[in-house]
């Protein structure tokens, strides 16, 4: 085979696969938004993932994957969901393999499409406000320190972050290794949260929430300001 029908045969295999994806996550996007209009609060989704008896641990493993792709669903509303339904132990890991699955598959995506994919999910405003990012993809070690604080910060928007850390020379395994690290205050967070609701807690959970939305608060205009400054 020649090197024209090489060519030729990369970029139909290109377009196919970004096709199927660009479509299969259209279904899901729409299977999405209609799940969370009839889920209201965090026992809905309890009740939800409990009615499928012991598949609702993959069933809730499966929102926590489909949550890292589409951004537009809130990331603590399943995991509060699954600290409510399953307890705080066993919420956090099924939360954490959720998150290590899907961050896995969009940063290979990333990687494998470049931005053309990540295009396709946020605004070239979006993906321009990354620009500090990029601006140190040459140094990794600045990198990692940066790719943590942004992960460990709450309110940091976590989700276009792991798109865009795909079109960098780091690794994935470097990448799973310190987002998850740095994850683990607002995931213990938000799965005790639950807990504490399904113990009806109601006064320690709200407390908890109250701390948790003004440091999330706080780390926004915290990363806003860091990236106007660079």
């Amino acid at each position: 085979m020649d090197e024209k029908r090489k060519l030729l045969l990369k970029k139909t295999i290109f377009l196919v696969s970004l096709v199927f994806s660009v479509g299969l996550l259209v279904c899901l996007s729409v299977l999405a938004i209609d799940f969370i209009k009839d889920m209201k609060d965090a026992e809905s989704f309890r009740d939800y993932v409990k009615s499928f008896g012991t598949a609702g641990l993959v069933v809730g493993f499966g929102f926590q994957v489909l949550q890292v792709f589409l951004a537009f669903i809130p990331g603590e509303f399943i995991e509060i969901g699954l600290g409510f339904a399953y307890g705080s132990v066993v919420g956090t890991i099924i939360c954490y393999a959720g998150l290590a699955l899907g961050s896995a598959l969009v940063f290979l995506a990333s990687k494998k499409f470049g931005l053309k994919f990540i295009e396709l999910f946020f605004s070239a405003e979006k993906i321009d406000s990354m620009n500090f990012v990029n601006k140190n993809i040459k140094n990794l070690e600045r990198l990692r320190k940066i790719v943590f604080l942004l992960f460990l910060i709450p309110g940091t928007p976590k989700d276009l972050i792991t798109y865009f850390i795909g079109v960098t020379p780091m690794k994935l395994s470097e990448f799973l290794a310190v987002s998850l690290i740095a994850r683990i205050p607002s995931v213990l967070t938000s799965t005790v949260g639950g807990m504490l609701i399904h113990n009806k807690s109601y006064l320690s959970a709200a407390i908890l929430f109250a701390v948790t939305s003004i440091l999330s608060i706080t780390g926004w205009f915290a990363y806003e300001n860091y990236r106007k400054n660079k």
